[in-house]
């Protein structure tokens, strides 16, 4: 038991505070849906031998998908820049956010 007591004086118990965390906003809930979809699909094209108008289909989905979420993406950046008090600060705080080796 000294043992114990000992321990707990040589290492207290810290109080840590975290930081919220940043909510992705640009997810929709279309997006979501399009995501379960792009999971089934690629899924299906990896485990099936799948004919070649099923193989574009699934190719013309991912380029509409990504296009998608790029299109989110750039409306959401521009609606955080526009809405921020200091302009310049809010637009490198998103280049450093989508690319973080900066």
């Amino acid at each position: 038991m000294d043992v114990f007591l000992h321990y707990n004086n040589a290492f207290p118990i810290k109080t840590v505070y975290m930081r919220d965390t940043i909510k992705n906003k640009w997810i929709t809930q279309g997006i979501k849906i399009s995501t379960k979809i792009m999971r089934l699909l690629d899924n299906q094209r990896k485990t099936t031998v799948i004919e070649e108008k099923d193989f574009e289909y699934i190719e013309q989905y991912r380029k509409i998908y990504r296009r998608v979420i790029q299109e989110e993406k750039r409306r959401e950046n521009i609606t955080y820049i526009s809405s921020a008090k200091n302009k310049s600060k809010a637009a490198w705080h998103t280049k450093r956010k989508n690319n973080p080796v900066c």
